[in-house]
């Protein structure tokens, strides 16, 4: 782990709650980009964080991974010698009003669209457009 990680995984874990990390990112300019009202439950940097971008209002549970490259290259390169595979990295745009829940793994070249509900243990693979159907008056939810 290098020394931006460390420093800013310590400044996370001082950040006593998800609201005040959140900002903490934002202010240390951690991430691609971290927009206003979102909430952070996780402590550690991921690799490569400026390839993650939050919108407003996103909202991240506990146990989440945010996987912005492989390592399936080291493994390529040490079988055959007469090719030189390339890293894989890619981006992760999750856009805005979004909650993803515990224990999910967010994948490389991956947008969540905004109004998006990521359930708890869920592998994000691919990108997802987003748009849940909102009630305003609570009492027809179940019929909207």
């Amino acid at each position: 782990m290098d020394w931006f990680r460390i420093c800013h995984t310590i400044g996370l874990y001082l950040a006593l709650n998800p609201y005040k990390r959140a900002q903490y990112c934002k202010k240390h300019n951690i991430f691609h980009h971290m927009g206003d009202k979102s909430m952070v439950m996780f402590r550690r940097i991921p690799l490569y964080p400026k390839l993650i971008s939050f919108g407003n209002n996103v909202w991240v549970a506990s146990q989440v991974t945010f996987i912005t490259h492989d390592v399936i290259h080291y493994m390529l390169n040490n079988r055959d010698k007469s090719y030189k595979f390339q890293e894989f990295m890619g981006c992760i745009d999750i856009k805005d009003n979004v909650f993803i829940g515990s224990n999910s793994t967010i994948l490389p070249n991956v947008t969540i669209g905004p109004d998006t509900i990521v359930a708890a243990g869920t592998l994000v693979n691919k990108s997802i457009s987003g748009g849940i159907r909102w009630c305003p008056c609570q009492i027809c939810m179940l019929f909207c």
